[in-house]
């Protein structure tokens, strides 16, 4: 394996992670920014924050067996090429009526959302089978390198929510389609990038000696001991990640406006909102320092109980705390949510289960 085979590898990767994010968090600013011109109903806005993720269930179970089937490069291919067209078509074809725009959207982000999904399991595996050697420990740091790029992709919905807020004032229908689109962008350099990385010679030998399928696979009950772990770990965590992510914009907003004070406006939702997301880095990094003394179980588990801590004591202080307290305790919250559970869910399936299998179980994961 050449080393730009392998750079270009992690780079895939990388950017799958950062546009993943990218795309599921863009719905939070685009639907507040929508609403000065486009009513929107309690259904409405449900289903276009929900959507995505269906979407990405959908994704998930069948770009992970693509990544089996197919092989690692046609997958990631393929997913990223739904999330550009699903991205695309969200900004490009909503015109009309309020209820037509928040159709296309909806049916358009279903697209991107199986996209996205596709995406977990194939830059987890593409990047761990790449790894320059055999080490847990190096292929764990791999891995956790390319979800890094997770938080950057979560904050910059938010960057660009605030540059085109500014650039262009009050023409909020090409804010919320700018902010959509741009998700097409990293999504197409991934593509580009996966055409440069061939299966790795630990998947292609394995898949060509034993010929072992998912349907075999699922018949044996250590493997689905193993995902009942790795499964719902991830279960939990996206419990308590997605639901402050996607409604940080809302949270953010009734924190400062509890004392009857003005709407905050959308540039300044923008960039308390990043600021927020950005807490997730350091989050991420102590993480990828800790994995040697602290070993990836012990991460996961006192991960969970400071999530618990942080969500227990903004619930605590609501009524009595001052906005800036409660802000700040909002940081707090996403930098536990990304310090310990957030990197180990996403590992953990990687290394659990074996390459001919690996894709699969981790999009059951």
């Amino acid at each position: 394996m050449s080393d730009e085979e392998k750079s270009s590898s992690l780079v895939t990767s990388a950017i799958s992670n950062l546009h993943g994010q990218y795309n599921f968090q863009s719905i939070a600013i685009v639907l507040v920014i929508m609403k000065a011109n486009h009513e929107q109903t309690g259904w409405e806005e449900s289903l276009l924050t929900c959507i995505a993720f269906v979407g990405a269930i959908h994704g998930q179970l069948l770009f992970g067996y693509i990544g089996d089937w197919l092989g690692r490069q046609r997958g990631l291919f393929l997913t990223n090429l739904f999330c550009v067209l699903g991205a695309l078509g969200s900004s490009i074809f909503s015109w009309g009526d309020s209820t037509r725009i928040y159709l296309v959207i909806a049916v358009c982000r279903f697209f991107l959302g199986m996209g996205v999904g596709g995406t977990y399991p194939l830059s987890a595996v593409n990047a761990a089978e790449h790894s320059a050697t055999t080490s847990l420990l190096d292929r764990r740091k791999r891995v956790s390198w390319s979800f890094f790029w997770q938080v950057p992709g979560s904050t910059l919905p938010f960057v660009v929510a605030y540059g085109v807020d500014k650039i262009f004032p009050e023409n909020y229908d090409l804010q919320f389609r700018i902010v959509l689109g741009l998700g097409a962008l990293p999504a197409l350099i991934a593509m580009i990038y996966s055409l440069k990385v061939l299966d790795s010679k630990e998947f292609s030998s394995v898949k060509e000696s034993t010929g072992i399928g998912i349907f075999y696979s699922l018949k044996r009950r250590d493997y689905w001991t193993k995902l009942i772990g790795t499964g719902g770990g991830w279960f939990c965590y996206d419990i308590v990640h997605y639901g402050p992510y996607l409604l940080a914009p809302v949270i953010i907003r009734q924190m400062f406006g509890r004392d009857g004070q003005e709407e905050e406006s959308i540039d300044t939702i923008s960039w308390q909102t990043a600021l927020a997301n950005l807490m997730g880095i350091p989050g991420v990094l102590i993480c990828i320092a800790l994995f040697k003394p602290l070993g990836i179980k012990h991460q996961q588990f006192y991960g969970f109980l400071l999530i618990a801590s942080t969500f227990f004591a903004i619930g605590s202080l609501y009524k009595t705390a001052s906005n800036t307290t409660l802000f700040v305790l909002f940081c707090i919250m996403t930098f536990a949510i990304n310090s310990g559970p957030s990197v180990t869910t996403f590992v953990l399936p990687s290394e659990t289960f074996p390459p001919e299998v690996r894709s699969t179980f981790n999009g059951l994961s």
